[in-house]
């Protein structure tokens, strides 16, 4: 393979569409005028020397230039305009161009390039609710968490828009003196550029609905002409087989973990701390561990990251050539990784992966896609380690056994694995502090392949991660840095570098460490810098010191991926870029909208792990009970409140020295509950708290109500004995409501006793007692949602009084 030209074709993918971008405004001195393709020529043209270190100028600039082969462009811009090999590979990046952007071409609507906002994707988004919504639309703006929310707003303003292709140019010039030599360095800083200033930019306003942001599409045309290139190097350069949309030219893999969630709660208490520091620091390296597992695979192809079209949720997508090259590196890397996996994990975690071979006229479709492929992967899920633990037709027996080494004894961190010598914890357990530790202040991640610097982590075989406060700049020679939750990439030029939102806040104490919370243990282990401990986040509780667990995550995520942009009429198309946008999108919202939110606004809770379509949290029970009225409120905003975009939620209280994997497996079991589909109740969009399965517009007023009652009773309007017995009335409201018993209606003659006994007459002079009696006598009502969801308002005032 030519290495150069390879480089080139994949280059030229990634920048065949910039001049769409800059004939938006003004960039500097630079001709933008004219056709989009003839402008992407300018701008490779004007950084010509830049480029030349890397790829070939020359075959770069025919390839933007030459992309089109449609009517609607002059011969000049058409593959069939140029000779030779540089005919053949145009025809490469034309066919990489039109796979990408499938969604075009089914009808459009001429407007202002100019002026066109790039339409929300949520907008178009639906399922189970036809009722209309707002459109919305993103401005263009540098890419940050806090400004990645739409507006009803739908031109821009060409100033602003002037002002944002500036701002590109400045970045780009500043970039352009580094002198950068290293093609996956230049590559890797050329499209977190373009991720900053080109996700708020539609790939073309000419189609029905403009929601594929230019980023995405550009990124996705680079893998696709990636993959086609090796498919072509191994299949031959004909083209006619290069016009063929039929032939199956492309794979789709998708790689999963098994048993990721049992591994990460997987961890009982050890002193003081170490808990919350172990369990942030294990679903990080779990996460780490998946996407290195995806880099090696690329590495091995020689593909770019972009090859990598999602990765979220704990699942990673590869586009990848369908060649027999491909299919023997992916068959012994996935045998090489099991069989890591095997010895380092003993079988606790395991990789399943599948895939699915398709071709260039099912892009249309590419859902359907993603769905074939998550079967094959289901498959998979079945035969764990097959390529390991048989030796061809049989077990291989020696797999099964495990060897102690001397003087060991069960960890009593993890409780599953050995600790030897001297050791106190299990290398994983070790490794889980120390990272964990690390983490609190990261602001850096270093990638290195088959080079081991002191105190960088192992991942999978031959790959290391750094983690650190200051910028890696002298240390070895990493593939890939990542600062984390910052696009300023300037102090990592000539780096691979990227940027990445990463729901990494955890609370630490500050310079003077300990506030000295009453009866805390621990007081003289805390040290600046470091995470407090879940016993410190409990004592900051209200009323009782108990701890809550939140796991939320977004609704019928599969079925939006497939169907959600699917019309009947056939209108809309489930494309590569289109998907691709979705996915990045939500990942923004978990992972840098969350992030920002919790940091800001509810710095006592503690980020498990917040990324793709899902979220769990940690902090104080009363401030959860509010984080996840707020985190489904900013979902709404994020998404331009459509009802077919939805999220559910699960809590669980417990108290600090409780074993968290068992409050996590509480939270679990009532996020299930809150998605519950019933006969009488088939929606999900739920939270479930406290047993009690709530839609979230009654959970915020049930939450007001409930927060009334806690300050009635610590104002001496009631007491906590009256609230004891109406949670004892809830319990028999239930026995009827959900048995059937009618002995459970024998409540109302008990709260019925209790109003004439022991409530505050109608013409009390305070306020208070007569609004506290109001209410009381509405729960005699059977239709009230205030007796439906008694026993939440109870449970939540006994637990915030005041102790004493």
């Amino acid at each position: 393979m030519d290495i150069l030209e390879y480089r080139t074709v994949v280059l030229a993918g990634l920048l065949h569409d910039i001049g769409k971008f800059l004939q938006r405004g003004d960039y500097g001195s630079m001709q933008v005028q004219g056709k989009h393709p003839a402008v992407s020529q300018v701008f490779v043209d004007a950084h010509r020397e830049f480029f030349s270190k890397v790829v070939d100028p020359e075959l770069l600039a025919s390839l933007v230039k030459r992309h089109h082969e449609g009517s609607g462009f002059p011969e000049e811009f058409h593959p069939a305009a140029a000779t030779g090999r540089e005919r053949t590979l145009a025809f490469l990046i034309s066919r990489a161009d039109n796979y990408s952007s499938a969604e075009r071409g089914h009808g459009g609507i001429r407007r202002s390039f100019r002026t066109t906002a790039l339409a929300s994707i949520f907008s178009e988004m639906e399922l189970h609710c036809k009722a209309p919504h707002t459109k919305s639309y993103y401005l263009p703006t540098p890419l940050q968490p806090e400004k990645a929310f739409p507006v009803e707003q739908s031109d821009v303003d060409p100033v602003v828009l002037t002002n944002h292709i500036r701002s590109f140019g400045e970045e780009m010039t500043a970039l352009k003196e580094c002198k950068i030599s290293v093609f996956d360095t230049l590559y890797s800083l050329i499209l977190s550029l373009l991720e900053k200033y080109t996700w708020c930019v539609p790939s073309s306003t000419q189609s029905p609905t403009p929601d594929v942001s230019l980023y995405d599409h550009l990124r996705t045309t680079s893998a696709i002409a990636a993959a086609l290139y090796q498919y072509h190097e191994e299949k031959g350069w004909d083209e006619t087989t290069i016009r063929d949309d039929t032939l199956l030219k492309l794979r789709l893999m998708v790689g999963d973990f098994t048993g990721i969630q049992k591994y990460i709660f997987g961890i009982s208490s050890t002193g003081p701390g170490r808990v919350a520091k172990r369990l942030r620091a294990r679903s990080f390296y779990v996460s780490a561990l998946l996407g290195a597992i995806a880099d090696s695979i690329l590495d091995a192809l020689d593909l770019p990251p972009v090859n990598c079209v999602m990765c979220s949720g704990g699942r990673f997508y590869l586009l990848l050539p369908n060649t027999d090259k491909a299919r023997d590196v992916v068959k012994q890397k996935q045998r090489d990784i099991e069989a890591w996996l095997l010895k380092t994990y003993e079988g606790r975690i395991a990789l399943a992966m599948g895939d699915i071979a398709f071709c260039g006229s099912e892009m249309e479709q590419f859902g359907e896609i993603l769905y074939e492929a998550d079967c094959e992967l289901d498959r998979a899920k079945a035969r764990p380690f097959s390529q390991v633990l048989t030796d061809g037709e049989n077990w291989d027996i020696t797999k099964f056994q495990m060897s102690l080494a001397p003087r060991s004894h069960a960890c009593p961190g993890c409780g599953q694995r050995l600790a030897t010598g001297d050791a106190e914890l299990c290398t994983e357990c070790s490794r889980d502090r120390d990272l964990g530790s690390r983490l609190a202040n990261a602001r850096y991640l270093g990638f290195y392949k088959n080079e081991r610097l002191k105190d960088t982590f192992e991942l999978c075989p031959g790959v290391y991660l750094g983690v650190y406060k200051e910028k890696p700049l002298a240390l070895g020679s990493p593939y890939k840095v990542i600062k984390i939750n910052d696009t300023n990439l300037s102090d990592l030029y000539g780096l691979p570098a990227s940027t990445e939102f990463i729901a990494n806040y955890v609370p630490t104490f500050s310079e003077q460490p300990c506030t000295g919370c009453k009866g805390c243990p621990d007081r003289e282990l805390a040290s600046p810098g470091q995470p407090k401990f879940f016993d410190c986040l409990a004592y900051r509780a209200k009323g009782k010191a108990y701890l809550a667990c939140i796991k939320a995550d977004v609704d019928n995520l599969g079925n939006l991926f497939v169907n959600g942009l699917r019309r009947e009429e056939g209108k809309e198309v489930v494309s590569i870029s289109r998907l691709s946008t979705f996915s990045r999108m939500l990942n923004l919202f978990f992972g840098g909208v969350i992030n920002s939110m919790i940091q800001n606004d509810y710095p006592n809770c503690y980020t498990v792990y917040s990324g793709g379509d899902d979220l769990l949290l940690v902090g104080p029970w009363d401030e959860v009970l509010n984080v996840a009225e707020k985190v489904r409120s900013e979902f709404c905003r994020f998404t331009g409140s459509n009802q077919n975009l939805t999220i559910s939620a699960g809590i669980s209280l417990f108290k600090p020295r409780f074993p968290v994997s068992k409050a996590i497996e509480v939270a679990a079991e009532n996020l299930e509950k809150a998605k519950r589909q019933a006969s009488q109740d088939p929606s999900k969009n739920r939270i479930c708290v406290f047993k009690e399965r709530m839609a979230w517009g009654d959970y915020s007023s049930l939450h007001e109500r409930a927060k009334k009652l806690e300050t009635w009773v610590n104002a001496g309007v009631t007491n906590t004995g009256f609230i004891h017995r109406l949670h004892r009335y809830a319990d028999l409201y239930r026995r009827y409501r959900d048995d059937g018993m009618l002995d459970g209606l024998k409540f109302l003659a008990l709260l019925c006793y209790d109003i004439s006994r022991n409530m505050p007459r109608r013409d009390d002079p305070s306020e208070e007692k007569r609004s506290l009696r109001s209410w009381v006598e509405s729960l005699m009502n059977l239709e009230s949602k205030d007796l439906k969801h008694l026993a939440f308002l109870t449970t939540y005032a006994l637990t915030a009084t005041r102790p004493g």
